[in-house]
C-alpha cells in the first residue's frame, strides 16, 4: 500500500466511525463528544474515551482504549489488529458497548 492509499483508507474509516458516533449520540439521547483533526479522532463516551490515530510511517491506524492500545493494519478489505487479528469493527463494537452500553457498528 502506498501513502495515498493508506490515507484514503484511514480517512474513509474515520469518517464512517464519526457518522456512526453521531447516530449513536442521537439514539442514546446523550451528549457524546467527538473531535477530529490532524489524523486523529477522539470520542468521549459516558464511561471512557477511544482515540484513533493515523500512523503514516508504519501505515497503521492505532486505537487507544481504556485498558490497552491496538495497532491495526489494512489487510486489503478491513483494518485488523496486528497481534490478535481482531477487526477494528469488532474492537469498536466491543469497547462502545463497554463504555456506553450500545455498539458502534461499522
Amino acid at each position: 500500500m502506498n501513502d495515498s492509499e493508506f490515507n484514503q483508507q484511514v480517512d474513509s474509516v474515520l469518517l464512517r466511525i464519526e457518522e456512526q458516533v453521531e447516530k449513536l449520540a442521537d439514539a442514546l439521547d446523550e451528549d457524546i463528544d467527538w473531535e477530529s483533526g490532524h489524523g486523529m479522532l477522539k470520542i468521549d463516551l459516558p464511561r471512557g474515551k477511544l482515540i484513533f490515530s493515523r500512523q503514516p510511517p508504519v501505515h497503521q491506524l492505532w486505537l487507544a482504549a481504556p485498558d490497552t492500545g491496538y495497532h491495526c493494519n489494512w489487510d486489503g478489505s478491513e483494518w485488523r489488529c496486528d497481534k490478535s487479528g481482531e477487526s477494528l469493527a469488532s474492537l469498536l463494537a466491543r469497547y462502545s458497548v463497554q463504555l456506553c452500553g450500545k455498539a458502534i457498528e461499522l
